[in-house]
């Protein structure tokens, strides 16, 4: 054989010896729509290695996965999350770091609300939960229940005496899916919202448009100007496709009148299937307060609860003396008289009330000895079933139960010991009333006027009921 034909076949061999190594760098990739592997962390999905020019119309064609295709492996993921009946637990944790510039001046507020939140999907799609949570710049905990589309706000009292109460509150209608931030976890952002995606094999980050409002929810309805940026969301998933945690990252900046505050955002929503469930009967299994009976003279005359989301919470337990009692019918149709409105109402004429706002009315008593005489006090509050403001009144009635007699305000105060310049001079000297308003109790309220405000605890001490807001 010639050097020329040895040449020639070396340089034919070479030729598709590269040939063959070039096809085995790129390898025919396909997409894998099953879940990601842990072990591709290093190199992101939709990024291919470069092979040069290779004919579109060949098997060889190596796919790129693009950010749609990426967007609908989400949208499945984060759909399965929750999709499923039965319950799911989740760990939210949400921090801020806030500068508020005002007068020139700059401060940082610092504060972490940290929950747990369990869901329950029903067989008609609609979600269940219970939350509870802790901010520690605030006191006490509070907690949220959403069962048959309503949400109920709960805060945790203490009563005394080792007991407290899970108190429910303000409750909203039309709720049957997930709240802020958990409701990340199982819909994401609209795809025209996300400007980009990535999946590097355990996290899918997205870059969201700032101008989005809906992304996030609102904390400050009544700014004049609101503005978010920055926004970056992480869900990342385990190897068999599923949740793991989601993160949203932003910038908001709030314009008032006087004020600008930027907050930078984080919220941290981790999924948790080993934790124990918490059931929707929680917050009653939670509340260790039992409320007091007075069985010596007196029994529950009326107790009736109801919560109209956006109404009103109508909260009653009025007393009355017990029918075997001496003097028991004249007292009892007294109560009757004084409390003809809270008595006659049902849930159906409270439906159809315009109170113009959404209030708490609530009438509770409490009953205090003193040798025969019995001071019954039915404390009545009125006001913001948000709690932005109240006011409270007392009706009081001294009862004999030897004689069956009741006593009158002053005459109660003579059996006390006390006479008009005492029960003045006592009011003054009391700190807690000291001033309403930047004015003394006794200026603001008239000796009479006193009268229909006091009270003596089982202690003998002298309290009144002030209106906040006089």
């Amino acid at each position: 054989m010639r050097a020329t034909d040895i040449k020639k076949i070396s340089s034919v061999f070479a030729l598709l010896l590269c040939a063959a190594l070039a096809l085995s760098a790129c390898g025919v990739s396909r997409r894998n729509n099953a879940a990601p592997s842990n072990n591709s962390s290093n190199v992101p999905a939709n990024n291919v290695s470069p092979c040069g020019d290779v004919p579109s119309n060949t098997e060889n064609t190596v796919p790129v996965v693009t950010e749609d295709e990426l967007y609908d492996d989400l949208s499945e993921i984060c759909a399965k999350a929750l999709g499923k009946k039965g319950g799911l637990s989740i760990y939210r944790n949400f921090k801020t770091i806030t500068t508020v510039a005002e007068s020139g001046s700059n401060v940082i507020n610092r504060g972490t609300e940290k929950s747990q939140t369990d869901y329950y999907r029903e067989d008609n799609g609609a979600v269940s939960f219970i939350r509870v949570y802790y901010n520690e710049n605030e006191d006490p905990y509070l907690g949220t229940l959403q069962v048959g589309g309503i949400r109920y706000s709960y805060t945790l009292k203490d009563m005394g005496n080792k007991q407290v109460l899970w108190k429910e509150g303000a409750a909203q209608s039309g709720c049957n899916d997930l709240p802020s931030p958990e409701s990340l976890i199982s819909t994401i952002p609209e795809r025209t919202a996300v400007s980009k995606i990535s999946f590097d094999g355990t996290t899918y980050t997205l870059s969201i448009k700032p101008s989005v409002h809906n992304v996030i929810a609102s904390v400050d309805a009544e700014a004049s100007e609101r503005t978010l940026s920055d926004i970056t969301a992480y869900y990342k998933v385990n190897a068999a496709g599923s949740i793991v945690s989601s993160e949203c990252i932003y910038t908001e900046t709030v314009k008032e009148q006087n004020n600008t505050r930027t907050s930078n955002i984080d919220l941290i929503v981790e999924v948790d299937n080993a934790r124990e469930l918490k059931t929707l009967a929680w917050f009653e299994e939670n509340s260790t307060y039992v409320r007091p009976t007075f069985a010596d003279v007196t029994a529950d005359m009326r107790v009736f609860y109801v919560n109209i989301p956006e109404k009103i919470i109508f909260d009653i337990r009025i007393p009355k003396i017990k029918d075997d009692l001496p003097g028991a019918e004249a007292l009892n149709t007294l109560i009757r008289e004084d409390f003809s409105y809270e008595l006659s109402q049902t849930e159906q004429s409270l439906a159809k009330e315009d109170f113009g706002e959404y209030i708490s009315y609530v009438s509770d008593y409490e009953v205090f000895r003193f040798g025969n005489y019995y001071e019954i006090v039915v404390t009545t509050t009125y006001g913001s079933a948000y709690g932005s403001g109240s006011v409270s009144k007392i009706n009081r009635y001294v009862y004999d139960a030897v004689s069956g007699e009741q006593s009158d305000p002053e005459a109660f105060l003579e059996k006390m010991g006390y006479d008009k310049e005492k029960f003045l001079k006592t009011a003054y000297d009391l700190e807690e009333y000291t001033y309403i308003l930047g004015r003394h109790i006794t200026e603001v309220y008239s000796y009479e006027d006193l009268l229909m405000r006091y009270w003596f605890d089982q202690s003998g001490n002298l309290k009144f009921i002030v209106d906040s807001g006089y």
